[in-house]
């Protein structure tokens, strides 16, 4: 029976970063292509058009202030504070959860980066600016973030005890998964080694995420191996519980006997002792 054949056609559509649109479509080439090689799909003809996109997400910086200084006036109620900078007066919302989780601690708690200074930015379009922290790396600002301690995508809660402090750099990386902060230093000086080295963001995603994968195998198979040693040592120690009890039983019993010789009455009462004993478990 002959199989037929059909040829797929498919628009793909992704948001990429670049000041040299050459680079960003060789950039979106390569990405492409390692995409159809780890779906096993044979490329035909591949084509790409790129259309810059307008700047809808930029912002205005309007100050900058000491973390202490702006952390300090967080608040639990939803009224706005007004800040006056020039002849413009802005009203600021002061309980976000993020302002709590910065003031408890302005370091990420993977790679250490701390955040130094906050400011007062205005998206555009927007009629009221917020606060935002920031660490500086390298000369550029590093946004701090609240990050999910348990990701929502794997059962956490947005609750402060599921909050921690977290460069943006640190929480792309971690993504959705939960790793721990060793691995994810590991990943963080990794992915610094790629940026140094000009890596193309592709190559960078790809080393990491492969990277990852194998320390998040690793730590669950030493994970898998503890469980199997404290599942060995409990039997263990149940074992050895109930040689003890039995010889301690056999001990009493025979002293019983001997006991019986003189005075049946002790004899009896000590066998019952030993048999109720040994049922609770209390000898041990």
């Amino acid at each position: 029976m002959s199989v037929a054949k059909y040829r797929v056609s498919a628009n793909l559509v992704w948001d990429m970063d670049g000041n040299d649109s050459k680079l960003v479509e060789q950039e979106a080439m390569e990405r492409l292509i390692g995409m159809a090689k780890s779906a096993g799909v044979r490329l035909r003809n591949p084509k790409l058009s790129l259309n810059k996109l307008k700047e809808l997400n930029s912002s205005t910086t309007l100050a900058e202030y000491p973390p202490d200084e702006i952390l300090k006036l967080i608040a639990r109620d939803g009224h706005r504070r007004e800040f006056t900078i020039g002849d413009a007066v802005y009203r600021v919302k002061m309980n976000s959860q993020r302002y709590f989780t910065f003031q408890e601690n302005k370091k990420c708690v993977a790679c250490g980066v701390e955040g130094t200074k906050i400011l007062l930015e205005l998206p555009n379009g927007c009629e009221y600016p917020h606060f935002n922290l920031y660490a500086e790396e390298n000369g550029e600002n590093v946004l701090m973030t609240k990050d999910h301690k348990i990701p929502v995508a794997r059962g956490g809660k947005d609750v402060m005890e599921n909050y921690q402090t977290m460069c943006a750099i640190c929480n792309n990386i971690k993504g959705k998964d939960i790793l721990h902060l060793d691995d994810l230093k590991v990943l963080r000086e990794l992915h610094n080694k790629c940026v140094a080295e000009h890596m193309s963001s592709t190559q960078l995603h790809q080393v990491v995420q492969e990277e990852k994968v194998r320390l998040m195998t690793n730590r669950t198979s030493s994970v898998s191996t503890i469980r199997q040693v404290v599942v060995a040592n409990k039997k263990t120690s149940l074992d050895t519980n109930a040689i003890y009890r039995f010889t301690l039983i056999s001990v009493i019993s025979v002293t019983a006997v001997g006991v019986a010789v003189f005075n049946p009455f002790y004899a009896v009462v000590t066998l019952v002792t030993a048999i109720l004993g040994y049922s609770a478990g209390k000898l041990r």
